[in-house]
């Protein structure tokens, strides 16, 4: 609850209100507090159902989105109201995102070795995916292009795995 107060008190205008999320970084329980601060700074009033709703569904949705684990959701103890559909928008998105994030692991994996046998980024033939999900791609070729990015020197060559530059 301090920090939306803070928030309120810097003169911070975030036109947006929490509506879009509590983001990854913070678990339900700090999100309802913090939600029920902003909108008592801000708006002069508690959150009301609908609004706690939003907030909680859609944190639900991004956090269990960037979840790369297969580990359960995190624990909300908050409310039930702030729990039930940041729960439900949670296990929506972790199941959403299992090919995204396989997709990730797996592009990331061919990236390295187009790396070690010094092929060039554009060369490689992604055919292969044809037969995948729309998120796998997304999250194959998402991790592909991190992996070459990272080892791309400024002179468009790029180093090998067991070298350091």
């Amino acid at each position: 609850m301090v920090a939306g107060t803070e928030m309120r008190e810097s003169d911070f205008a975030f036109s947006f209100g929490v509506s879009f999320g509590c983001w990854q970084q913070h678990n339900p329980n700090f999100c309802l507090g913090y939600l029920v601060s902003f909108d008592k700074a801000f708006l002069g009033r508690p959150p009301n159902s609908s609004h706690i709703w939003q907030v909680a569904n859609k944190t639900g949705w991004d956090d269990g989105g960037q979840n790369t684990t297969a580990s359960p959701n995190p624990p909300c103890t908050a409310n039930a109201l702030f729990c039930a559909p940041f729960t439900k928008a949670y296990e929506q998105s972790y199941k959403y995102n299992i090919p995204y994030w396989l997709g990730v692991k797996a592009g990331n994996k061919y990236a390295d070795l187009v790396i070690d046998i010094r092929t060039q980024k554009n060369q490689p033939n992604f055919g292969f995916l044809e037969h995948h999900t729309a998120q796998y791609k997304k999250g194959f070729l998402d991790g592909y292009g991190d992996s070459v990015a990272s080892a791309s020197n400024a002179n468009g060559t790029y180093r090998h795995k067991g070298c350091h530059t």
